[in-house]
């Protein structure tokens, strides 16, 4: 039996589920996000090899029928996601999306694949140059 990498272990041993973050968006804004994954004892998840991913989508489906990955990078041990306007700009006003952050990694041939974060934007329209 494989042992699974430190990170699923501290996962799934704390009984973890993916946190639930709620939030609105004002249509053609920059909205960022910064993570801070922690084991239980409180130190940083060692987030070495992984990838990272930030997907949104109109349903919650394995095939829904729009989504779009915003920017989502590794630094250090945080996940920085970000929504650009050229993706914001696609939502539409008072409409309901759905998103996850994940992380991945390889190992001996098996992937794993975490997902940290989920919730709910609910964009906005506001007064300005980018949503005209």
């Amino acid at each position: 039996l494989k042992q699974m990498p430190e990170l699923a272990r501290a996962w799934y041993n704390c009984g973890m589920s993916p946190a639930r973050y709620d939030f609105k968006y004002y249509v053609g804004d920059t909205k960022d996000l910064v993570l801070y994954p922690k084991n239980s004892d409180g130190t940083p998840y060692d987030l070495s090899d992984y990838v990272t991913s930030m997907v949104i989508a109109d349903e919650l489906s394995m095939s829904p029928a729009w989504s779009a990955e915003a920017q989502a990078s590794i630094v250090g041990q945080t996940i920085e996601c970000s929504i650009q306007p050229n993706i914001g700009n696609q939502l539409i006003s008072k409409s309901r999306y759905y998103y996850d952050v994940q992380i991945s990694k390889t190992v001996g041939g098996k992937e794993y694949v975490f997902t940290l974060v989920k919730g709910i934007i609910t964009p906005e329209i506001g007064v300005n140059k980018s949503n005209g």
